[in-house]
């Protein structure tokens, strides 16, 4: 499954190859857009994971023969200017067309084996989707700057409140006390912050050992989606945004929403479950809403 997914993120990139002089500029945006693409297919987080990975390497692989072949393409021009003729001339005309061969057959592969693992109408929106890149591009990017005015909620569910004023409630100077609530927002934060940090072993500081997820498992398996999604460049520029957070308590357990996370990817809201482990609370779930 996951070659066949490396194929589909290759053929995403199979005609827009040589459609922008800085192709590094543009791998942010690309990574998102087959991010929503995969997302239409209902392809999972583990499985865009596994399609970020393929990108690098498709990306890597690609930019490597973009990068001889200018060079050589520069060098023959030259050469040309300069009336040369000869087995110099020869040399660097059959390695451009090597390079070109080589370019060929990477998108005819990358194509080949995304039609094995796609269906025909899948097939054709990618068609249609890598046809028109630029346009494509430009409406992705207006409909992430809308989703920075307005962040995104989960779906069916209200926002959970506005911010309250500051001084709402407060403790007499004297005696102030945490509340519990500010108290589990803190350590939760721990996690968050740390995540967005790329450090995961203090992020995982604040995970229970009895953690479990209908789709992540259990907390090993949860490191091990969190190191893939750190490789894969998922959690570059991960900004969290607390400002309508509530905790909501009940018994020795606690859960914490709406946590709203944005990245390259767009946006999405995060609902995390504590469970109060002595004198600690410690992240037991979680569930992603918005993506």
């Amino acid at each position: 499954m996951k070659h066949g997914l490396v194929a589909l993120m290759a053929a995403a990139l199979v005609f827009s190859g040589f459609a922008h002089a800085d192709l590094a500029a543009d791998a942010a945006l690309e990574m998102a857009l087959l991010l929503q693409f995969t997302d239409e297919l209902g392809l999972g987080d583990y499985e865009m994971m596994d399609v970020l990975a393929g990108y690098r390497q498709y990306r890597s692989t690609m930019d490597g023969y973009l990068k001889q072949r200018e060079e050589k393409q520069a060098a023959l021009n030259k050469a040309l200017a300069q009336n040369e003729s000869g087995p110099t001339v020869s040399t660097l005309t059959q390695d451009v067309m090597g390079l070109d061969m080589n370019i060929l057959r990477l998108k005819q592969s990358a194509v080949n084996e995304a039609s094995a693992v796609m269906d025909a109408k899948a097939v054709a929106k990618l068609y249609m989707m890598v046809s028109n890149m630029d346009q494509v591009k430009k409406g992705f990017m207006a409909k992430l700057a809308g989703k920075h005015e307005v962040p995104a909620r989960a779906q069916g569910k209200a926002p959970a409140g506005k911010m309250k004023a500051k001084n709402e409630g407060a403790a007499p100077a004297a005696a102030p006390v945490e509340k519990p609530e500010e108290s589990i927002l803190s350590q939760a934060k721990v996690f968050l912050n740390k995540l967005a940090a790329k450090e995961l072993d203090a992020a995982m500081a604040a995970v229970s050992e009895k953690f479990e997820h209908y789709e992540y498992g259990s907390k090993a398996e949860l490191r091990s989606f969190l190191d893939e999604a750190v490789q894969a460049g998922y959690v570059d520029d991960l900004k969290i945004i607390t400002d309508d957070t509530e905790v909501k308590i009940e018994g020795d357990k606690a859960v914490i929403y709406p946590v709203d996370v944005e990245g390259l990817f767009g946006s999405f809201t995060l609902e995390l479950t504590c469970q109060k482990e002595g004198d600690s609370w410690m992240v037991s779930t979680l569930d992603i809403f918005g993506i």
